[in-house]
């Protein structure tokens, strides 16, 4: 009985150590410009080298930067208004070519990345301003000079959709994406606004792959061996001490 449980034990040890390490293979694709834009970026499969790679998981992040442009708002109403306004840009996966981008519970992934800047206004009436100027001057106008503003998305595929992300050999797919300006305000239709110049945008999609190799037959029976051995040297190093 002693001698089944030290060879449990021994291949659990074994096992145990195989299964410590894991490796992972980033790839990042880059996209910049002036919104509304779309476009599409080219990865590369994971490739199993025959069954000797073993794929553990698949995570796939969207990251957008949205910086400067103007936003304008123009009251051209006899009474003053307050609202809230929003300015930036939002960046979205809108599909892909040869993969299926859906998570465990087959929900779409990544989310929508949103970089954009909230704040409020508090616009006096108007003061006879022609509409269609959008004239940002005080009292009755402002504009908001964009900032930096950052956002980033993440999300796992479900096992259920790997096939297009793995085989034995190489391969390609496609991560289509799009861009659009974030620019609105709360109230009513009588406040004029106006994005000029839009913000410009930097962004990038990454797909991480993390997977772990398949240990060979000589190697499990090598590490068996020196776990046994191991054992064996601490069983006699015990005996010694007992008798002496």
């Amino acid at each position: 009985m002693a001698k089944r449980f030290l060879v449990l034990f021994a291949a659990t040890l074994s096992v145990s150590a195989l299964q410590v390490s894991a490796f992972t293979i980033p790839q990042t694709k880059y996209f910049s410009g002036t919104p509304s834009m779309s476009g599409s970026l080219t990865f590369n499969r994971f490739d199993n080298y025959g069954g000797t790679l073993v794929l553990q998981s698949i995570d796939i992040s969207l990251t957008l930067q949205a910086s400067g442009g103007y936003f304008i708002l123009d009251n051209d109403n006899t009474s003053p208004v307050s609202g809230t306004f929003e300015f930036g840009a939002n960046a979205t996966i809108i599909g892909a070519t040869d993969v299926i981008l859906k998570d465990s519970s087959s929900q779409d992934i990544p989310a929508q990345a949103a970089a954009y800047h909230s704040g409020v206004f508090n616009l006096a009436a108007d003061v006879d301003d022609d509409t269609g100027d959008y004239d940002p001057t005080g009292p009755d106008g402002m504009f908001y000079n964009g900032g930096i503003e950052n956002s980033t998305t993440s999300g796992s595929i479900g096992n259920a959709f790997w096939s297009g992300f793995t085989g034995s050999g190489t391969g390609t797919y496609n991560i289509n994406f799009s861009v659009t300006q974030r620019a609105s305000c709360s109230g009513p239709d009588y406040i004029e606004n106006q994005s000029s110049p839009p913000p410009s945008t930097f962004g990038f999609v990454t797909v991480l792959y993390t997977y772990e190799p398949v240990p060979e037959p000589a190697t499990i029976a090598l590490l068996t061996v020196g776990a046994l051995a191991l054992l064996k040297k601490r069983k006699h190093s015990k005996f010694i001490r007992h008798s002496a």
